[in-house]
């Protein structure tokens, strides 16, 4: 697999990590890496984590986290917002 190929498909898998956690009302913060085939964001407002991930010997990197699964909860939101 090509360098540009794996960036393409890390943003992707990124940009679809996001999107999702977006519709659980998740504000994600900078990514990081954590590994050469691990990135994680926390949210800022409740502080649940989102990942993309690439195992050994895997082609496509997979999103997973409790963000996407979880709503972002609403007294962290109040907290964040001074309300």
């Amino acid at each position: 697999m090509s360098y540009d190929n794996d960036n393409e498909q890390r943003t992707s898998a990124i940009a679809r990590c996001e999107a999702t956690t977006r519709n659980h009302g998740h504000i994600l913060s900078a990514w990081h890496s954590v590994s050469e085939h691990l990135y994680a964001s926390i949210c800022e407002v409740c502080g649940e984590m989102a990942w993309v991930s690439r195992p050994g010997g895997e082609k496509h990197w997979r999103i997973g986290g409790s963000a996407l699964d979880q709503d972002c909860s609403e007294d962290a939101r109040e907290s964040a917002s001074g309300g």
